[in-house]
């Protein structure tokens, strides 16, 4: 009947995962196979750190630099520090002049909760006279003898090669850090491993899961030669991964240009393509039904855990393309739904990601995470994850981290109302911006901590009464119109608390600290018309979808505001138009 073609799929009903796919493929090529049109496919070992698979790593480093020139340009900005492991077991130390063709690897990894193995200034020197493999934690040995298999000669560790209690050195080098990734010939990903004293090489969760097993196929029976495994699809295996829930390793994927993943299962990812040592590549299970992406004219993010960040700044995208649209909804709200040790790090976290988004927009100002040339739609950001109007975020509790407009001004997952340009109906902002400025803390650039911010918006605005009851439900009703007032959901951004603070308009009002506890509020608000768009309903009726700016006097200056949240309004034209009608023209200064 020919020579072995491939593995087919079928759908079974797994007692563990529910409805899932089965990969069926013959036991080796070789095998006198009942079904002499099937394929083989590569066994998964048990451990991922076997010889085998080591091996299986440098082939694909190798194809990789013979067949992918995309892959190996340079790029990016080189460590000011590096590990040097040579290739033996002895003689690893810190090193601090680094030459520009050193090729390296870097480490994407969990700390965990136990102290990891770091620089401090009073270890700095004993880092460079040398570093024994007994003092380092399991996953940075494992980090070591992955890069020797690849024979790369420096290792760059993030808690090794920045000083951790050097403020200074810190905040250079973790501003650097996406250069540092994207330069690197491969980023070693600890996907699996929640901590460095874990590790990786070991078998990791669910891996016995994907496992082969004998399949008796009447008659042949047990002489059938025929082998069944759930299919192992990274799409649905990543998200169990301690690495995906860390903020930091969010721009250590996107940058770099090769990604060895230790999962579940072993993958490789770069500008050329995917590869799972599994033999099957990214669509893996053809019964998957995964994630779209309306409005993304780029074939790339077809597959969403390829590099398509990387590969789309590396090439022009069409001018229709909707970069802004881009970075709201495929950076900002995956990145924002991952965990910070340190909350302060919300924005340099990302600044690597940014520097390089900033390349593909020279002429626009990056703004603690929004964009000034597309500043109103990216106004359109919310923390509800309810229709009840509850907060889904929290005011972090060290200290300023930006201005209350941004994002990245709260703790928690952001999700935007922002539609795409080139959507049915657009609709139109009403508000406009005459100034915008934001004040970075240090001479670094724009791209990390900020120290102050601003924005002076100019619409039609309103004074109103928000009341909140002890329930997550929130409202907000008219004071000045002279038609009948409407209630709404307020999506508030945080909870908020009573200021003590004298007040000759009620009860002034501010973001909380307590994720969980809000208080019982009745307080004066301003409400800033933004954005105007219209659906149609299945009536035929024109329903009008407003989103107001709910803004409160700031309790830092004076003559400003800091916002609370949005107010969307989805009502029929005829009964919105001469209410919304009556706002006057207002020039407000938003901190």
């Amino acid at each position: 009947m020919g020579a072995p073609n491939k593995s087919f799929f079928v759908s079974w009903d797994d007692e563990k995962n529910g409805y899932t796919s089965l990969q069926v493929y013959r036991l080796n090529a070789y095998c006198e196979c009942a079904l002499e049109e099937l394929g083989p496919a590569p066994d998964m070992e048990d451990k991922v750190g076997c010889p085998k698979l080591l091996g299986t790593v440098r082939k694909w480093l190798q194809y990789c630099e013979e067949n992918h020139p995309e892959c190996n340009q340079v790029q990016g900005t080189l460590p000011r520090r590096l590990i040097y492991i040579g290739l033996e077991s002895e003689g690893w130390r810190l090193i601090q002049d680094v030459d520009p063709d050193i090729r390296y690897a870097t480490l994407s990894h969990c700390w965990g909760e136990e102290s990891s193995f770091t620089t401090s200034k009073a270890t700095l020197q004993d880092r460079i006279k040398g570093i024994t493999q007994t003092e380092l934690p399991i996953t940075f040995q494992n980090a070591v003898t992955v890069a020797q298999a690849l024979g790369l000669e420096y290792l760059w560790i993030d808690s090794l090669c920045i000083i951790q209690d050097d403020h200074l050195d810190w905040k250079h080098e973790t501003s650097r850090m996406g250069g540092i990734y994207e330069r690197a010939c491969v980023t070693i990903a600890a996907s699996s491993s929640s901590g460095d004293h874990m590790g990786f090489l070991e078998s990791s969760p669910g891996r016995a899961y994907y496992a082969g097993h004998d399949i008796d196929v009447w008659p042949f029976m047990s002489t059938s030669y025929i082998v069944g495994r759930p299919v192992h699809d990274v799409r649905q295996t990543k998200h169990m991964d301690s690495l995906t829930r860390r903020a930091w390793a969010f721009q250590e994927r996107l940058m770099s240009k090769r990604f060895l993943s230790y999962s579940t299962a072993l993958t490789w990812t770069c500008k050329g393509g995917f590869v799972c040592e599994c033999g099957l590549d990214f669509k893996a299970d053809p019964l998957f039904d995964g994630p779209s992406y309306p409005g993304l004219e780029l074939s790339c993010f077809e597959k969403p855990d390829m590099p398509a960040f990387v590969r789309l700044m590396d090439q022009d995208p069409p001018a229709s393309f909707d970069l802004h649209y881009l970075w709201y909804n495929e950076i900002v709200h995956p990145y924002s739904t991952r965990e910070l040790t340190k909350h302060s790090d919300r924005l340099p976290a990302l600044s690597g990601v940014v520097k390089k988004f900033h390349g593909k927009i020279p002429h626009d100002n990056y703004l603690a995470g929004l964009w000034e040339q597309d500043i109103t739609r990216g106004l359109l950001w919310t923390t509800t994850t309810s229709e009840s109007g509850g907060p889904g975020g929290h005011l972090p509790e060290d200290g300023y981290r930006a201005p209350s407009w941004s994002w990245a001004s709260v703790e928690g997952p952001i999700s935007f109302l922002s539609p795409h340009r080139k959507a049915p109906n657009p609709g139109i902002f009403r508000t406009s911006v005459i100034e915008a400025q934001c004040q970075p803390e240090s001479m670094d650039g724009p791209y990390g901590h900020v120290s102050d911010g601003y924005l002076r918006l100019k619409g039609p605005a309103t004074l109103a009464s928000l009341t909140i009851s002890p329930t997550p439900t929130v409202s907000l009703h008219s004071k000045e119109f002279k038609s009948s007032p409407i209630r709404a959901n307020v999506w508030l951004d945080t909870p908020v608390q009573k200021l003590r603070l004298p007040s000759d308009c009620g009860t002034a009002i501010v973001r909380s600290h307590h994720p969980k506890q809000q208080q019982m509020v009745k307080a004066h608000v301003t409400c800033l018309a933004l954005y105007d768009g219209f659906e149609v309903a299945s009536n035929s009726s024109v329903i009008s979808r407003r989103v107001l700016l709910v803004l409160v006097s700031s309790a830092r200056r004076e003559d400003a505001f800091e916002r609370l949240g949005i107010v969307q309004l989805d009502l029929p034209t005829d009964k919105t138009q001469g209410w919304y009608g009556e706002c006057k023209e207002k020039e407000l200064l938003v901190i």
